[in-house]
Formats: structure tokens, C-alpha cells, sequence
């Protein structure tokens, strides 16, 4: 990945208050990261048109097309990133190119010859000549290569860095550790302005969660589930560590009564669990979970999960009211000063590792 060895993100960050005639100068420790080149890079942009047209403001869209046709760009590009107008690469080509994509609505990409190029050296992090949009980029693509780390909204989770949090017998969660960033621009140029995250797993199935309520056969029940549920994010154990929301939850389907093709036979959810995951679904007669997912051209699709291996992430309004619940969580959540910093520079030290790779 040659483009990120070009980037150093400095593990000891400290800024000099100016000298005010009452003041003795102090160096502090901060959140903020200054960025740094190893030598001088060319950059070149490439704008490309899409066929049929997308909306510029459609990025997801954009970038998904380009994830078809990813390794016949990468062969003439090399490392490269799009920000949904254009393609910044490394690499100089002197000729435009032209791909399809290969699923759905074929869509043709036209990559032009490169506009400009740009030679970027650690004056241009200084003076903010540099655009915020492409060192985003750079680090994004860093943390998107990591198998162990799962972007949740604008939170990065690492998936291999959990402990467990036991609330009393029967409640705990897997405390994952993470971390959000933006760039900021200051005096001294553009910083990584970094800050500690967590996200929360309740060990306790979503199954179990429901039946708290009651009989889950009572209408006024399931109204109840439906209210604390809907809308809440949850993770599928089986599936991957991918995170999804809650769209609905359908009450007249079950693992026993829902199939699907599989391996070229109609198979029931249940059977589909046990073949492919090798775990036994012991309520048949459960609701399953509606998730909404989107395609490539923003085609909505169900999905459907098995409240049994499925957890929610974050906490219920009910303990967020908790002041002794609250208080066990913060312990920790909320790290002191010399535990903050040690945090962060493993963050450097991750975006470090990645670049050597």
C-alpha cells in the first residue's frame, strides 16, 4: 500500500502556549495529531464521468460501482481513492479509460486523463494547501483494510479489543474499544483531531431480551417489544461483524415457517443455521428480526435474523435512567488522563502497522 507509507502521524502530540508576559510557557498533551510526509509525493487527480448519470451527492452509490470494477482499476491506477468526483492516484496515466460495471443496470465509467498534479511536501500540511477531503480519504482506507476493526456510523470499533462488563448475574456486555477522528485546521496546519469510543454488546440474546416483556404472543406485548425495539442496532453472531438495525420485527414468522433456496433446495431457517453454522435454533416458534438493507443502486432488500443469535448494541432507555447501572458502565468508559493518551497512541501505532503492510 504504498500510498499510506507517506504518512506519519506523530504518537507524542504536544502544543506550546505562546508567552503571554504572565504565563511561563507549558507543553500540554492534546487529542490532536499533527500528520507528517516521509518525502514528497505526486499526486494526480483523474475526474471521470458515470454513465448513466449518478448524483455527485450520491457518494455510496459511486463508490460501490467502483468496488466492481476495483482490480481492473487498480492494474492501470495502482493504489488510488475517489472522494465521488474524482480518482487521486500515485500513478501517472497519460490516457483515459473506459469500464463497465458488470451487475444490474450496467453503468459506464469514464476515467479521464489526469487534470493536474500535485506535488505534496509537509509544507502544504502547514500552510492547508492540502486537501482535507484526500488525507480523510488516506486514513479511511487505512482503517477500511484492517480485518479487526468494523466501521459503525462515524465510530471505528476494534473487534479483536473487548472485556467483558458483568452488571449482576443475569446482564453483561462486551465492551468494545474505538475510536472517531476528523481533520482540523489550526495554526500549525491540518490535525488529526481524535477522540475514544466504545460501543456496548449486550451478552443477553435478543430472544431473551423480549420474552422480559412477557407471553410474546400477546398483542399488547408485542406492541411493547416493537417500541423498544425498532430502531435499535444489533449484531448477528453467525453471520459476520457486520452491524444492522432493527426494521421490524415479524410476529407470524418463525425459523420453522420462513425458507429459502440454499445450494439449490428450499430450506427453512432453522435447517439453514444448523447446515451452514453448525448451531441448533432451540425455539421454533420465535419471531424473526427485519432488517432493511440497500444494494449498490439503493434497491432495498430484506434481511432476516434469528433473534436467538442475535445481540443488541447499546443500552435501553430504561438503564440509561439507571444512576447505579450508569455508574458501573462509566467505570469503563470513561478513562482518566495518563489511560487516554496510552489509548490514543495505540490508535498511531494501528495506522502505523497497517502502512507497513
Amino acid at each position: 500500500m504504498e500510498i499510506f507509507k507517506q504518512i506519519n502521524l506523530l504518537p507524542n502530540p504536544h502544543i506550546s502556549v505562546k508567552s503571554l508576559d504572565y504565563v511561563k510557557p507549558v507543553n500540554i498533551y492534546t487529542n490532536l495529531f499533527e500528520i507528517k510526509f516521509a518525502k514528497e509525493i505526486k499526486m494526480y487527480m483523474y475526474p471521470f464521468i458515470i454513465n448513466p448519470t449518478i448524483d455527485v451527492f450520491e457518494l455510496k452509490i459511486r463508490k460501490n460501482l467502483f468496488k466492481e470494477i476495483h482490480e481492473q482499476i487498480l492494474n492501470i491506477y495502482g493504489i488510488y481513492l475517489i472522494d465521488g468526483n474524482s480518482l487521486y492516484s500515485l500513478q501517472k496515466v497519460e490516457e483515459s479509460h473506459t469500464f463497465m460495471t458488470a451487475t444490474g443496470n450496467q453503468h459506464k465509467i469514464k476515467i479521464k486523463k489526469y487534470e493536474n498534479m500535485k506535488i505534496i511536501n509537509e509544507k502544504d500540511i502547514n500552510n492547508n494547501s492540502l486537501p482535507k477531503k484526500f488525507i480523510e480519504l488516506m486514513i479511511k482506507d487505512i482503517l477500511a483494510s484492517n480485518p479487526n476493526i468494523e466501521r459503525f456510523k462515524d465510530t471505528y470499533i476494534m473487534l479483536n479489543k473487548k472485556e467483558k462488563i458483568d452488571i449482576d448475574k443475569s446482564l453483561s456486555f462486551d465492551n468494545y474499544s474505538g475510536f472517531k477522528f476528523d481533520l482540523v485546521d489550526t495554526d500549525l496546519g491540518k490535525l488529526v483531531n481524535l477522540s475514544l469510543a466504545h460501543k456496548l454488546i449486550c451478552n443477553e440474546n435478543i430472544l431473551e431480551y423480549m420474552e422480559k416483556f412477557g407471553n410474546l404472543k400477546n398483542r399488547t406485548v408485542q406492541l411493547e417489544i416493537e417500541r423498544n425495539l425498532i430502531g435499535r442496532s444489533f449484531k448477528d453472531r453467525y453471520r459476520n461483524n457486520k452491524f444492522y438495525k432493527i426494521s421490524d420485527i415479524l410476529w407470524h414468522r418463525t425459523p420453522m415457517n420462513q425458507t429459502f433456496n440454499y445450494n439449490s433446495k428450499v430450506i427453512t431457517f432453522k435447517n439453514y443455521y444448523e447446515q451452514e453454522y453448525k448451531t441448533i435454533i432451540k425455539n421454533k416458534e420465535q419471531p424473526l428480526i427485519l432488517a432493511r438493507k440497500e444494494n449498490n443502486r439503493r434497491e432495498s432488500y430484506n434481511f432476516y435474523c434469528i433473534p436467538e443469535v442475535c445481540n443488541l448494541i447499546g443500552i435501553d432507555e430504561e438503564n440509561l435512567t439507571d444512576i447505579k447501572f450508569m455508574e458501573k458502565i462509566s467505570k469503563y468508559t470513561r478513562l482518566g488522563p495518563n489511560n487516554r493518551v496510552n489509548e490514543m497512541n495505540k490508535f498511531i501505532e494501528l495506522l502505523e502497522d497497517n502502512t507497513k503492510k
